[in-house]
This record gives C-alpha cells, sequence and structure tokens, in this order.
C-alpha cells in the first residue's frame, strides 16, 4: 500500500522535474533569439571551426552578413571564398596557425556577399580566438560589419588629405576615432607629441585619458562627446603628462563624419 501511494508522488515530482526543463528550455530558445536579433542590429556574426571534426557552425546573424540562406552551413572553402582568393589565403593560414598553435588573429577585409544592391561588398572586422575543452579543439570567429557609404569614405579620404597637407610643416600629429570599433589611430607625430617614440598605429580612449593631465580630463571628455552628440567639429585645449613627468599643453581639432541618418561614424583631427 505504501508503494502505491508512493507512485502518484513520484509522478507528480518527474512532471514538476519535466515542467522545469521545458521552461528552462524556453527560456534558453527566447534569449538565443534575443541575441540574435541584438546581433543582426549591430552587425556582428560568429561562426566556429571545429578543426577535429572538420565541423562548421554559423550563426543566422553570420549567414546575413556573408549573403547566406539563414541556417545553410557552407563548406570552410566556400566561407573563405567570400572574402576572395587572397582573404581566403590568408584566413586559412589564420585558422590553421589558432588550430595548433593557439594564436589568434584580428582583421579587417572586404567581403563579397553574392547578393546584389548596397550591401553586395561588405567590409568586415575578423577576429578568431582558438578555444579547447572535452570535446576538441575549436577556433571561434566573430565577424563586425565595419563598412561605410562610399560617400562617407570618400570625405573621409578628402579629409585624412587634408589633414596631411598641414602636418608637411611639422610639429603637428593626426589621429582618427573610429566609432564602428572605437579604436583611435595616431601617427608618429602623435605618439611624440605626448612624449614618447612611435610605437604602432593605434591606441585606445581610455589611453588616451590616461595621458591627459587629471584636471583635464573630464573636460576633454566632454569636448569630445558634444561634439559626437551634436556637434560638427571639435575644438579644445588640454594638457598632456609626459612620461618623463613634465606637463605640456596641447590643442586639438577635429570633425566629425555621419552618416545620412545623422549617426557619427568617425571624427578625425589634428593635435600640436
Amino acid at each position: 500500500d505504501s508503494q502505491q501511494a508512493g507512485v502518484p508522488a513520484d509522478e507528480a515530482q518527474r512532471a514538476g522535474l519535466a515542467a522545469s526543463v521545458s521552461a528552462a528550455q524556453l527560456a534558453l530558445a527566447q534569449n538565443a533569439r534575443f541575441l540574435e536579433r541584438c546581433s543582426r542590429l549591430a552587425g556582428v556574426g560568429a561562426w566556429e571551426w571545429q578543426a577535429d571534426l572538420e565541423k562548421l557552425t554559423l550563426s543566422d546573424s553570420a549567414c546575413e552578413l556573408l549573403g547566406l540562406p539563414a541556417g545553410q552551413v557552407p563548406t570552410l572553402a566556400a566561407l573563405l571564398q567570400r572574402f576572395g582568393p587572397d582573404g581566403a589565403a590568408m584566413l586559412d593560414a589564420a585558422l590553421q596557425r589558432a588550430a595548433s598553435d593557439g594564436e589568434g588573429w584580428d582583421v579587417e577585409l572586404p567581403c563579397e556577399t553574392g547578393t546584389d544592391g548596397p550591401n553586395a561588398r561588405r567590409v568586415l572586422r575578423v577576429v578568431g580566438r582558438h578555444d579547447e575543452d572535452a570535446t576538441g579543439r575549436r577556433v571561434g570567429v566573430v565577424m563586425l560589419d565595419v563598412s561605410e557609404p562610399a560617400e562617407v569614405r570618400a570625405e573621409l579620404e578628402r579629409t585624412l588629405e587634408r589633414l596631411a597637407l598641414a602636418t608637411h610643416s611639422g610639429g603637428i600629429g593626426v589621429w582618427d576615432l573610429d566609432l564602428r570599433v572605437r579604436q583611435l589611430a595616431w601617427d608618429d607625430a602623435m605618439w611624440r607629441l605626448h612624449g614618447e617614440p612611435p610605437h604602432g598605429r593605434r591606441t585606445s580612449l581610455a589611453a588616451w585619458r590616461r595621458r591627459l593631465h587629471p584636471q583635464d580630463r573630464r573636460a576633454a571628455v566632454t569636448a569630445v562627446r558634444a561634439a559626437l552628440k551634436e556637434g560638427s567639429s571639435l575644438d579644445g585645449e588640454w594638457r598632456v603628462c609626459w612620461p618623463d613627468g613634465s606637463t605640456q599643453g596641447r590643442l586639438s581639432s577635429g570633425s566629425v563624419l555621419r552618416e545620412a541618418g545623422g549617426q557619427a561614424l568617425r571624427l578625425s583631427g589634428v593635435c600640436w
């Protein structure tokens, strides 16, 4: 009798467990759909290559960036060919290095989507990282659409040409803030204006803020934000702290490049 009485309780427990599992699966599916929508809105897609199994997995947003129907998984060779012969060779070598040595990469490449219209050709930032767990080796890849309308690129090139001419007199540095990837580029003169020998083309906004005099940081950041939010130009004056402990005054002037809808894409300028 006790066993018979226990059966309904066990069944109720199993039913409750099944309901909990179903609710968890539903929540996971809803979260996955939400993340996929966010990825498409942000122009971000992801794919994964399992070298041991030669298995390729793509998100729907990655298919959209590559001009593929959602859910269609091409061969790795077909995916890489979207980036042209040179890009395909470079990515193939990068995948092999990541799988064997754990070396990652971060590049920008043109991508032919095979579609008509404005998205026939994109520029994608492709970032790859190695991962390994009990299921084997894998390389995770994230793609970010960093394309810009042709007229914006043309205006940027004209602006940078004018800035380059301005630096010929010496003592003037050129900088460019790409808001799509939040990357700050400096020429050699910019490094020297901050008391450092040139070492590369890229730095970060956080590193720039750290170089500012503590009393000037808020005003400088506020000026940049105001230009991006509501203005078309930036004009500022602030002090920078050199590695040797000295303080130098600097002037900076720049202009904002916006897309047709008004969203700021880049902030480029000079410093002296």
